[in-house]
């Protein structure tokens, strides 16, 4: 065998035997992340079977929550759309002296001012861009992300020793409901949609639409509960918006 053809073997040898350390070293990797992974489903499983031994899974009591949670946003934005939607109506036949068929189109009108706008944000740069008006000044500040307390630590620790309860679901339904009544209402996007419609209903400029945009403001802030509002509407401006508020379309 020439020097030549042994140093071919050697050099082929040597890779066999790379790619043989590579596989198994991959192989060892693999089985090692599979046994780890295990080990933490294990783990899993058995804080599950814990926190169910009273029949109570912990499925249901994040349903328990989430359900209320829902429940609780439906019901500030239905809170918020009768306050907007009577507002706006009253507004309207104030400045119009508007019959209620008018104050009706002028409501109906509202739905479809947003467009194409596919959110909020697209929806309030439409605003600025064709009526000059800001409407973001209407929305409260953003609050912070809440962070898991030392008391959701303890309950979680006490679960896994007695098992979720009935209490913890009731717990968790009125912690649900009260996250989903804090919801943020976006009254910007209301606010945009009434703008847009002046200026197309009306031609109203941006001084003229900040103004009535002010009285609606004005009008809620008169009222003190949700349904004093909707029966206000009724009464002198000819809309029932209760049926809107509690089923929005913006």
């Amino acid at each position: 065998m020439t020097e030549d053809e042994k140093r071919k073997l050697a050099l082929q040898i040597m890779e066999a035997e790379q790619q043989r350390l590579s596989s198994h070293s991959f192989r060892d990797f693999r089985s090692a992340e599979a046994a780890q992974a295990q080990q933490r489903i294990n783990a899993s499983q058995a804080l599950f079977s814990s926190l169910g031994q009273n029949g109570i899974s912990w499925n249901e009591l994040d349903a328990a929550y989430n359900d209320a949670f829902a429940q609780g946003e439906r019901d500030t934005l239905t809170y918020h759309f009768s306050f907007f939607y009577g507002a706006a109506a009253l507004a309207y036949h104030e400045t119009f002296s508007s019959d209620p068929e008018d104050v009706a189109s002028f409501i109906r009108a509202l739905f479809t001012a947003p467009g194409e706008a596919k959110d909020r944000h697209e929806l309030l740069e439409k605003c600025i861009r064709e009526t000059g008006v800001d409407t973001s000044y209407a929305d409260p500040p953003v609050p912070k992300p809440t962070r898991s307390t030392s008391k959701d630590r303890q309950d979680i620790e006490r679960m896994t020793r007695t098992g979720i309860t009935e209490r913890d679901l009731q717990e968790n339904r009125k912690a649900g409901y009260a996250a989903g009544r804090r919801s943020i209402f976006y009254l910007s996007s209301c606010y945009a949609s009434v703008a847009l419609v002046l200026k197309s209903l009306h031609g109203y400029s941006a001084p003229e639409i900040e103004q009535f945009l002010e009285r609606v403001t004005e009008i809620q802030d008169e009222e003190i509960s949700a349904s004093d509002i909707v029966e206000r509407a009724k009464e002198e401006a000819g809309e029932d918006v209760s049926e809107l508020a509690a089923n929005p379309q913006l």
